[in-house]
């Protein structure tokens, strides 16, 4: 998972999206605005994305190696999950009201392609560019030949407008005084001068907004995973995973349960069941961006646990009560304190007072219930059965067997009698399965 290059006033605000891999690819539309004669617009698309390529240290945006860079299709009415940057000067749908330059269609996946300071970035699927056909553009020729009249330049705007499909947002939300000095010359401020060049190039907000998304990688790893589990003690070997051209100077790790450590590749063993999330910060340096902090609150979620026992106070794993006849609740007793310490269960019914497996009963015209928490049964008839219980976890399973005699309802019984015979061992349950870990 990438990390963050953080800066102290986190100035820059983001949109929550980002993409997962470089380079994009994009394609023009057919429709062209008027005063954007020629290929003007091709050229003006390259132009806007050399801008966000010379951010300083972050990755390459946009490569020269691109299948549609310089070909042209009819898009015709924008698809935002193509896969495909579509840039359509002549606001196809004509959605955009007097006044509105250009929006940016972004939409994102279900994945999320990174977690940095407390917030999840989802991928982005696709997103496309509308641009308004009734706001009066000027080429960048125009505006540094003198001859821009009172218009807008197409180059800033389209700057501004991959700033939003990159993933960034402005850098005041809207209603807000920007009173910083990089807000207000950074790109993605709000509305640019007319023949105005200047938010062409990146201000320090834009520059840091974007290295935070797509700056130099340096990934947190473990000897298990992302996501650790396993039987307490569990000792998880971590490491900082980085790109070539990351040195880190400094590296401290938080595990979770309390304890920290220095250094790269640390190892730490936990001693007590629980879910710990773990991070690590520092500090690290890179020749094109200098020193840089980095951080991580999200890595990984380590579960350490002890085999599956029952809460405390109960007598076993679990209870049978009798509702009316035949028909039995089950009470469940698993104790449940660490999440993930459970993540199976499964029920059986045999005839007699033993673990029969030729005596079993078929349970799978009654729903799911081999697979429920506290399933309601349903005896074929009186008599005396054998239910059995397992659940596991990480540290493997445990099973309980209770014998009950059962009454029709409305006959004759003694009182139902159940005891608790014992735990079972995984390997003593003939038709008890659960995936290794």
């Amino acid at each position: 998972m990438r990390l963050l290059l953080l800066s102290t006033a986190m100035a820059w605000t983001h949109r929550g999206t980002a993409w997962d891999s470089f380079p994009l690819h994009w394609s023009m539309d057919d429709g062209r605005a008027a005063d954007l004669p020629g290929d003007t617009d091709l050229e003006v698309v390259k132009a806007a994305w050399d801008n966000w390529n010379i951010s300083g240290c972050t990755t390459e945006l946009m490569g020269e190696d691109l299948d549609r860079f310089d070909g042209r299709r009819d898009l015709g009415s924008p698809d935002f999950a193509d896969g495909i940057l579509g840039f359509y000067w002549d606001d196809p749908g004509q959605e955009l009201a007097t006044g509105v330059y250009s929006i940016s269609y972004l939409v994102p996946s279900s994945s999320i392609v990174k977690v940095a300071n407390g917030r999840s970035y989802y991928g982005v699927l696709g997103a496309d560019i509308v641009f308004n056909d009734g706001i009066d553009l000027a080429t960048t020729e125009e505006v540094s030949s003198g001859t821009c009249a009172d218009q807008l330049a197409a180059e800033t705007l389209v700057t501004h407008e991959i700033g939003h499909l990159l993933g960034l947002g402005h850098s005041c939300e809207l209603g807000e005084v920007c009173t910083e000095a990089d807000q207000q010359e950074a790109t993605m401020y709000w509305s640019p001068e007319p023949c105005d060049l200047g938010w062409t190039e990146l201000g320090d907000d834009d520059i840091a907004g974007i290295n935070a998304l797509y700056g130099p990688s340096i990934s947190l790893t473990s000897s298990m995973g992302e996501l650790v589990s396993g039987v307490t003690p569990l000792e998880v070997a971590f490491k900082l995973e980085k790109d070539d051209r990351v040195t880190i100077s400094s590296a401290t790790w938080y595990f979770g349960d309390g304890e920290t450590s220095t250094g790269l590749e640390p190892t730490h063993s936990y001693t007590v069941d629980g879910q710990f999330t773990v991070r690590s910060e520092g500090v690290a340096y890179t020749e094109a961006c200098g020193a840089f902090s980095y951080s991580d609150a999200n890595f990984a979620m380590v579960t350490a646990c002890s085999e599956p026992t029952w809460q405390e106070g109960a007598a076993g794993f679990f209870q049978l009560e009798e509702v009316e006849g035949l028909r039995w609740r089950t009470i469940n007793h698993t104790n449940m304190d660490v999440y993930g310490c459970v993540d199976s269960i499964s029920w059986e019914i045999f005839e007699g007072a033993e673990v029969d497996p030729e005596k079993g009963l078929d349970l799978s015209g009654l729903g799911d219930i081999t697979r429920a928490w506290a399933p309601e049964l349903q005896f074929p008839g009186a008599g005396t059965y054998t239910v059995v219980m397992s659940v596991g976890g990480p540290a493997g399973t445990k099973g309980a067997k209770l014998t009950v005699n059962v009454a029709e309802a409305g006959g004759c019984s003694t009182a139902p009698t159940w005891g608790l015979s014992g735990l079972l061992g995984f390997a003593g349950l003939a038709a008890l399965r659960r995936r290794k870990s």
